[in-house]
C-alpha cells in the first residue's frame, strides 16, 4: 500500500448502466490531492427524468459531449495502477468493468477500498451511510447537490480524511484489539487501518475508563436520590420521538430514559464474546466486535441502541445479551440512577419485564399508550423466537469440525423438511398440511432420537426441533413462519409461554398504579403533533386512541 496512490472515483450511470459522468481525484499516500477530472459522456439513450431529477444533469447538457469510448483509454491510464476507492465500491468497480470491457480494456485494480464498509466500521453509530446523510451527520462540505458525480467524489475524500483522523483517535489498546479483528475481518482494511495510523490523536484518559484492557467512556451523573412521584411510560416508537411528540423536554420536570440491563455493554463484554460466542466466529462476529471497541471509547450511554447494525450483527448482539444480565453493569447503574433523579421515565415495552421487576420503580405509575397495544406486547414478550439460521450454523460448524457423516445425514433430513414446510407456507395449503403432518412429525421424532445418539452435543439443532414437534402437535403452543416468503432459512419459530404471560399480566395490574395515555393526553394538543408520529397527512375523523398503530409494523395485524 506504501507504494501505491488511490483513485477516489464516482460514477452517474443511467438504468441500462451507461456511464453519463465520471468524477477521479487522484491522491499521494498522504491523501493529498494530485489530480482530478469530471467528465460527462453522452448515452445512446436519452436521460430519463428520474435521473435527470436525481442528479441534475439534463440531455441538453450531454448534447456536445463525447461518448465513453472517446475517453476511456485516457480514464483507464488515470487510475489503471492505483487503489480503487468508492463509496459501494464492488458496484462502481462492476460497472467500470463492464465499460471498460466494451472497449477492450481489461481493469483489475491493485486493491479496492469501500469508503461504505469503513464508515460503518470506524462510526458505528451514524443513523445511515448513504453519502448524503453521512456529509451532513460529520460536517462534510458539499459543493453543489448531492448525486452529482463532482459533488460526491469530493465528498468520498473528505470522509476517507475524517476515517484516517478516526483511526488516529482509538486509543491504543483498543486499537491493538482492532487490528487483531481486521486481520481475520478483512486484509485490505488492515493494510489501510496499520499504514495510516501515523499521527495518533492524544485523548484525555481523564474521560475514559481502562477496564479488561480496553478503554470506555466515563459518564457523569448524580447520586441515587430517588423522587417519590413518578411517571414510567411505555412507548411503541423511538423514545426520544416519544419525548418530542409529547412534548415533555419543555417542561421544567427531568425526563429520562431507562432500558432493561441486557441493553447496556459490560466491561467485559470481549472476554464474554470469546467464551460464549467463539464457535461461531465469523464475519459479522468480526465487524460487530470492532464496531463495538470503536464506540466505548466514545458512547454517551453505554445502550447499544446508539449502534447501526447490519441484521447478522444484530443477530449475533442478540444471542449475546443473553449473558449480560449476570453482570455488574456500569452504564446501566449510570442510566437507573439518573431515572431515579427524573420524574419522568421513557421505555418501550421490550423492557416492561424487567421495569416492573425493578425494586427502585415499585411505586411508581405506569402509563400504558392503549389497552390493546398493552395486550399485544405481553403477548409479544410471552414468546420466545428460535431461528432455523442458527441451526443452519450450528450444523455446518460441527460438520467442518468433525467431517461426521452422521451429522452431514441429518443435516440434509433437516433441509429437506424445512424445504417442504416452506412450500406448503408459500401456496398455503391447508389440504397439503392436514395430509402430511403425521408424516412430518414422525419425521422430526426421527430426527430427534437420531440426534439423541450422537457423541456430539447439537444444543441449538435439538432444541429447534423439539420445538417445532411441540407447535406441530398443539396449535396453542406457537406457531412457525418465514421472515423472507422467498428465503427458506429465514425460517423462524414463535414459542408461546402461557405461564409467563399470566405472571406478567398479574404483576402489571397488582401494581395499582395504571394509566392510559388518552387519560393524561390533552387530545387537541396531540391532533396538532400527529404529523410527528406519521408521514401521512392529518386525518380529521382519526381514532388518535390508536395513533401508533400506523407508527410500527409490530401492530399491523391488529387491523
Amino acid at each position: 500500500m506504501q507504494d501505491k496512490f488511490f483513485s477516489v472515483v464516482d460514477i452517474e450511470v443511467t438504468e441500462k448502466k451507461e456511464i453519463v459522468q465520471i468524477a477521479i481525484i487522484n491522491l499521494d499516500k498522504k491523501l493529498n490531492i494530485l489530480d482530478k477530472v469530471n467528465y460527462y459522456f453522452k448515452p445512446n439513450k436519452e436521460l430519463s427524468s428520474f435521473l435527470t431529477n436525481l442528479t441534475g444533469i439534463t440531455n441538453e447538457q450531454l448534447e456536445d459531449k463525447p461518448s465513453f469510448r472517446e475517453l476511456a483509454h485516457e480514464i483507464y491510464n488515470m487510475i489503471k495502477n492505483n487503489i480503487l476507492v468508492c463509496h459501494g465500491v464492488i458496484q462502481d468497480y462492476s460497472i467500470l468493468k463492464k465499460n471498460f470491457a466494451k472497449e477492450g480494456i481489461s481493469y483489475n485494480p491493485f486493491l479496492m477500498l469501500d469508503t461504505v464498509e469503513l464508515t460503518k466500521l470506524y462510526f458505528p453509530t451514524l443513523s445511515s451511510y448513504k453519502l448524503g446523510d453521512i456529509a451532513e451527520s460529520l460536517e462534510l462540505i458539499a459543493l453543489g447537490n448531492y448525486h452529482n458525480a463532482a459533488v460526491d467524489v469530493d465528498l468520498t475524500v473528505q470522509l476517507l480524511q475524517k476515517i484516517v483522523y478516526k483511526i488516529n483517535s482509538i486509543q491504543e489498546k483498543n486499537f491493538i484489539k482492532i487490528k487483531s479483528l481486521l486481520k481475520k475481518y478483512n486484509k485490505t482494511i488492515t493494510m489501510f487501518s496499520e499504514y495510516y495510523r501515523l499521527n495518533r490523536i492524544q485523548i484525555k484518559t481523564s474521560n475514559l475508563l481502562l477496564r479488561n484492557n480496553l478503554y470506555f467512556r466515563k459518564i457523569e451523573s448524580n447520586d441515587r436520590v430517588s423522587k417519590a412521584s413518578r411517571q414510567i411510560f411505555l412507548s411503541s416508537i423511538d423514545e426520544d420521538q416519544f419525548i418530542k411528540c409529547n412534548n415533555l423536554r419543555s417542561t421544567d420536570k427531568t425526563v429520562a430514559i431507562l432500558h432493561s440491563q441486557e441493553n447496556y455493554i459490560p466491561f467485559n463484554f470481549f472476554n464474554i464474546f470469546k467464551k460464549k460466542l467463539a464457535l461461531f466466529e465469523n464475519n459479522s462476529s468480526y465487524s460487530l466486535l470492532i464496531k463495538l471497541i470503536v464506540w466505548i471509547q466514545e458512547t454517551k450511554t453505554g445502550n447499544f441502541n446508539e449502534l447501526t447494525l447490519d441484521l447478522s450483527e444484530f443477530y449475533r448482539l442478540t444471542e449475546l445479551k443473553k449473558y449480560f444480565n449476570k453482570e455488574v453493569n456500569y452504564y446501566y447503574e449510570k442510566a437507573l440512577n439518573k431515572s431515579l433523579n427524573s420524574d419522568y421515565i421513557i421505555t418501550n415495552y421490550n423492557n416492561l419485564t424487567s421495569i416492573l421487576m425493578n425494586d427502585y420503580l415499585n411505586n411508581d405509575t405506569f402509563v400504558y399508550e392503549d389497552k390493546n397495544i398493552l395486550g399485544v406486547q405481553v403477548k409479544r414478550l410471552c414468546k420466545s423466537i428460535l431461528y432455523y439460521r442458527d441451526v443452519v450454523i450450528e450444523l455446518n460448524v460441527v460438520i467442518n469440525k468433525t467431517r461426521n457423516n452422521v451429522v452431514v445425514g441429518i443435516q440434509k433430513n433437516i433441509e429437506d423438511l424445512v424445504k417442504y414446510l416452506h412450500e406448503m407456507y408459500i401456496f398455503e395449503s391447508l389440504e397439503l398440511y392436514n395430509e402430511a403432518i403425521e408424516f412430518i412429525i414422525n419425521d422430526i421424532e426421527y430426527l430427534i432420537s437420531e440426534l439423541s445418539k450422537l457423541n456430539v452435543i447439537l444444543i441449538k439443532t435439538n432444541n429447534f426441533l423439539n420445538n417445532l414437534l411441540n407447535i406441530l402437535k398443539d396449535k396453542t403452543k406457537g406457531y412457525y413462519r418465514f421472515e423472507s416468503i422467498h428465503n427458506n432459512i429465514s425460517m423462524i419459530l414463535k414459542i408461546k409461554d402461557s405461564k409467563k404471560e399470566k405472571l406478567l399480566i398479574n404483576k402489571i395490574y397488582s401494581n395499582g398504579n395504571i394509566k392510559f395515555l388518552e387519560d393524561i393526553i390533552n387530545i387537541d394538543n396531540f391532533r396538532k403533533k400527529f404529523q410527528i408520529l406519521s408521514n401521512d397527512s392529518i386525518v380529521p375523523d382519526f381514532n388518535l386512541k390508536k395513533i401508533y398503530l400506523f407508527n410500527s409494523s409490530n401492530y399491523k395485524e391488529l387491523y
